[in-house]
């Protein structure tokens, strides 16, 4: 039945979420039925050739979609031939937060030169009268050809002496923080974010093919540099029934 992915270590993406795509293309053939037991985890690591901790991301992916639930003792069940919730971001580690953006489609327009004032420099932390390039455009979770709605809207700024960021406008593919570390050398070593539950704006509601005043998730994000500097500013504007944020946590136990 699974066989090891020949795509396993070819790919630059984390090798559970190949592992995912292999059972998810399995459930959905109906290689395994909705009802059925996936494979224990010690039979998945020989069939696919991983680690344990592997399979486990795996299938913490699938439960968090909504295609699986793990009880204890009894193994693991589909339940959904395909993805319950539509999109789940699951972020560990900056490079997971990179493989984010590569497996996502940030469809923006042009790129303009605001200078803060006193609104744009209290949401950025900045000083009046700091330049600053802005854009803003439609992040998607599918091809250009599903046809799916946008997961979020986003505007982001970018430090002004990144100023080759134009390169980018009016890209069907953005990836602005990461352009950023290749063309400048400039390694983004923090990101803190903030999550808030606001009511969906007119504006933006007809693109996302949702009702203005719906229930939605913003949520911003800082991008520093090792100087602490601010190099990018997103905020992101989610419906509420088309994201799923998933963040884990370990104690730090002294040994």
């Amino acid at each position: 039945m699974m066989r090891a992915p020949a795509s396993v270590k070819r790919y630059s993406e984390p090798r559970y979420l190949t592992i995912v795509r292999q059972i998810e293309r399995d459930i959905a053939h109906e290689r395994i039925a909705v009802g059925e037991h996936l494979p224990s985890e010690l039979d998945l690591c020989r069939r696919l050739g991983v680690s344990r901790f592997t399979v486990r991301q795996a299938i913490r992916h699938l439960s968090d979609s909504g295609m699986v639930v793990a009880r204890r003792g009894s193994g693991t069940i589909v339940t959904a031939r395909s993805p319950v919730r539509s999109f789940i971001h699951a972020v560990e580690s900056l490079d997971e937060l990179s493989q984010y953006a590569s497996t996502t489609r940030f469809e923006i327009g042009p790129f303009e030169q605001v200078i803060a004032g006193v609104a744009l420099a209290r949401r950025l932390g900045c000083r009046r009268g700091q330049p600053w390039w802005r854009t803003e455009g439609y992040r998607y979770g599918g091809t250009e050809e599903s046809g799916d709605a946008p997961i979020c809207w986003t505007e982001a700024f970018v430090a002004e002496e990144f100023s080759r960021i134009n390169e980018l406008a009016s890209s069907t593919n953005a990836r602005l923080f990461n352009f950023i570390e290749a063309q400048y050398g400039e390694r983004i070593l923090e990101v803190s974010q903030t999550l808030r539950a606001v009511l969906m704006p007119a504006r933006i509601a007809p693109m996302l093919e949702v009702d203005p005043g719906s229930p939605a998730l913003e949520v911003d994000r800082f991008y520093r540099s090792a100087r602490g500097k601010i190099v990018e500013f997103a905020s992101s504007i989610h419906p509420a029934d088309r994201f799923s944020y998933t963040m884990r946590l370990w104690r730090d136990v002294k040994r």
